[in-house]
Formats: C-alpha cells, sequence, structure tokens
C-alpha cells in the first residue's frame, strides 16, 4: 500500500514537463538588435507609424550654470555665449519679460517711466556681464535718467543700440571705444525707473525705434517672451 501511494504522488509530477507544451521550455532568444542581419522592429500607433531613431542624431543640452550659479535655458545660454550665423549675439541669458509696445506707467524716484516700451527688457541677476550684440563703435556711456546707467553703440549703416539700467559704476568701455560683438558694456543693475535687475535693449534704424524681437530675430538671435 505505501508503494502504490508513493507512486501515486510522485508519478503525475515526474510526467509532467513531458506532457507541457513544447514552447514551454523554449530557448532563451536574444535581443532583436543583436540578431545579425535583422533591423529593429517598427511600431504603429493609432495607425501611424513610429518614427525611426537614430541614437547618434540627438545631443543631451543640460541647463547650463552661469554668473552666480544662475541656471538659463541651454539654447539662450548658447546665443549668450556664441554668435549667431549672422554674427549677432544676446546680450544676456536671461528671458524676456517685457516686450516692446504699451504697458503701463512705472515711477520711482527717478521718474516715471513712457507709456509705450520703446525696448525689450531681459530679467537676470545684478551683476550680469551685458555683451554689446554686435561690433560697433561706443557713442554714450552715463547716466540717462529713467533709463539708468545706459551705453549705447553705434553699429553702423544706420543701426545703434541702446543697453539701459546698468549698474552703477560697472562700464567696461568709454565713449569713443570700438567694441566687437559679445564684449562685456557693463553689468545688469536696476538704475533708473525699474522695479528689479534687468537690462532693457533697444535698437534705432535711421533714428527710429524698431521691436528688438523682430530686428534680432531675423539675425537668428532669440529676444521672444515665453
Amino acid at each position: 500500500m505505501r508503494s502504490v501511494l508513493v507512486a501515486t504522488v510522485l508519478l503525475p509530477g515526474m510526467l509532467a514537463p513531458a506532457m507541457l507544451p513544447s514552447f514551454a521550455l523554449s530557448p532563451i532568444v536574444p535581443p532583436q538588435d543583436a540578431i545579425e542581419g535583422e533591423t529593429p522592429q517598427s511600431l504603429v500607433a493609432d495607425g501611424v507609424p513610429a518614427p525611426s531613431i537614430e541614437r547618434d542624431a540627438y545631443v543631451a543640452l543640460p541647463p547650463q550654470a552661469a554668473i552666480g550659479g544662475r541656471t538659463y535655458e541651454p539654447a539662450l545660454f548658447a546665443q549668450y555665449t556664441r554668435a549667431s550665423p549672422e554674427g549677432w549675439w544676446r546680450p544676456v541669458a536671461g528671458p524676456v519679460t517685457s516686450v516692446y509696445g504699451p504697458r503701463r506707467l512705472i515711477c520711482n524716484g527717478a521718474g516715471c517711466s513712457s507709456p509705450f516700451h520703446e525696448g525689450v527688457d531681459f530679467g537676470d541677476a545684478c551683476g550680469t556681464p551685458v555683451r554689446a550684440t554686435n561690433a560697433g563703435t561706443v557713442t554714450s556711456v552715463g547716466d540717462a535718467g529713467a533709463f539708468g546707467q545706459r551705453v549705447v553703440v553705434d553699429h553702423g549703416g544706420g543701426v545703434s543700440s541702446s543697453y539701459g539700467h546698468l549698474q552703477t559704476a560697472s562700464f567696461e568701455v568709454a565713449e569713443g571705444d570700438v567694441v566687437d560683438g559679445g564684449d562685456t558694456l557693463a553689468l545688469v543693475g536696476r538704475t533708473g525707473v525699474v522695479t528689479g535687475c534687468h537690462l532693457d535693449l533697444k535698437f534705432t534704424v535711421d533714428g527710429a525705434y524698431v521691436d528688438p524681437a523682430d530686428f534680432l530675430a531675423a539675425r537668428g538671435v532669440d529676444a521672444i517672451k515665453r
């Protein structure tokens, strides 16, 4: 009886592997991309094939550190550290905080702003170096009242740029100096009619103000408010 009982219990377990379907013990298949001569499978979602992606076609761009450990969007930081293909530079890497056009009045001890903003404001930390947007000759350096401490550069061909609200005593240039694009003019400040640290950039063409965002966009530099 004992032998019959043991056989009854053990025999099914011994026979089970042989009775399982053949795929139950199928060999391990290497990954698709490891099979010589084969190509990776393509996927289709909602009837649309997924695009073919090549590993080497992409480059990771982590945020870049600049003055005081502040981080910036990689694309904007890149435009601050090298010229566009057209040879123009972003004056600071900070984002645009105020655009060209009508805006509310701002008043303080230095006076009041204009109801029409003739430039573009870039928000950035006080003490951040301000770069010349292109080569030219410095035509003005000093206190400009409501515009604060300011530098003006003549780029030739009727084009001038001005950099306002600069930090007091931070000028790196003097009137008559010839500068290259990317040269440091002064440091971001909060002089004149302001509510905080920023750079006010303006452009004139033949003496008339133009929208800096449009002007720079045509020269490969991003000055659009996000």
